[in-house]
């Protein structure tokens, strides 16, 4: 009775810590109760995904056998990689995979909660290039070894100074993964849904 109390225990445990890593990182669902403002972000997918090709790319990058890897996707504001990276989450649920969005400040805990979570996990850290426990946080990716695929999606605007800094900063075993991938860059959409053929915006002179 003893042992099987100390199993129930345990149990219990396992699973309080799932729910309170599910909470703090998986996407929260839509209410009624959210703001209009709320529907103008790329996360409430309110109008239709437009197909890309680069989804394809990350659902083979997902699905490629590696237990931990991580893709760098760049682009300018208006390009999609959230849009992208939503659809990417929600195909990827579909086939068993738990998405979980880094809050900021969350890095250094979020490795832990997909061990916590106890299953295949994608990692999606928004504005990557501003967050300050981001190597630590590829540090831990390289380091677990034991639990399920781990998949860790960087969007940034570019892979610039940031991303060198996080190359030096990180583990020589955490910048295998890093540089394992080319970074993918995203071209803005146009109205049609491909890329856009619209010439830069030119200023306009000053009025006298």
């Amino acid at each position: 009775m003893e042992a099987t109390a100390d199993q129930l225990q345990r149990h219990i445990a396992r699973v309080d810590k799932r729910q309170k890593a599910l909470r703090r990182f998986a996407p929260r669902k839509l209410t009624d109760t959210l703001s209009v403002a709320h529907y103008l972000w790329p996360k409430a997918a309110v109008v239709p995904f437009r197909a890309r090709p680069e989804l394809d790319e990350l659902m083979a990058w997902c699905v490629s056998g590696d237990h931990a890897a991580a893709q760098l996707v760049t682009g300018e504001a208006g390009a999609g990689k959230t849009r992208l990276a939503r659809q990417l989450t929600n195909e990827l649920a579909a086939n068993g995979w738990q998405p979980l969005w880094v809050p900021p400040g969350s890095e250094n805990d979020a490795i832990e909660a997909v061990q916590a979570i106890g299953q295949p996990c994608v990692l999606v850290v928004d504005y990557a290039e501003t967050r300050r426990g981001l190597a630590g946080m590829i540090n831990d990716l390289a380091a677990d070894q034991d639990d399920p695929d781990l998949r860790v999606l960087l969007l940034a605007r570019s892979a610039g100074e940031w991303w060198q800094q996080l190359l030096a900063s990180a583990d020589r075993q955490a910048t295998s993964p890093l540089e394992a991938h080319v970074p993918m860059t995203l071209d803005p959409l146009s109205a049609a849904g491909g890329p856009s053929c619209l010439p830069p915006a030119r200023r306009c002179p000053p009025r006298r």
